[in-house]
């Protein structure tokens, strides 16, 4: 076949998503496992984050409920994901308090206590 390129889209870096995303987290997981992969030879990559607080109450509903829909995104063709679960309100805090906080953006990694605040 033939692909019209003046209606073709990119996927942002790593099928990370974007400001066109809709319907959250799971929407997001479902439409990637959903992508005919053989087109990507070298898989797809997906970066993204989740509240603990989303996934449950409990640290055993946390961390049941994650394993649950990881195991359906890679049922469902999903590929690689790398996930950060993490409260930002958490992180925020402990970087106020003086705790020493190692944080990692797109590969890149600093202690915190030598940022400004």
């Amino acid at each position: 076949g033939t692909v019209n390129l003046s209606k073709l889209e990119f996927f942002s870096p790593g099928a990370n998503p974007s400001n066109k995303a809709r319907g959250g987290w799971l929407q997001n997981l479902n439409s990637l496992a959903s992508l005919d992969f053989s087109y990507a030879a070298d898989g797809i990559s997906l970066t993204t984050q989740v509240s603990p607080r989303a996934l449950g109450k409990t640290f055993d509903e946390q961390v049941d409920n994650l394993v649950t829909i990881l195991d359906g995104y890679f049922e469902n063709g999903g590929q690689h994901v790398n996930l950060n679960v993490m409260d930002l309100k958490d992180v925020y805090d402990k970087i106020m308090s003086g705790e020493d906080v190692i944080v990692r953006i797109s590969g890149y990694c600093v202690n915190t206590k030598y940022l400004t605040k």
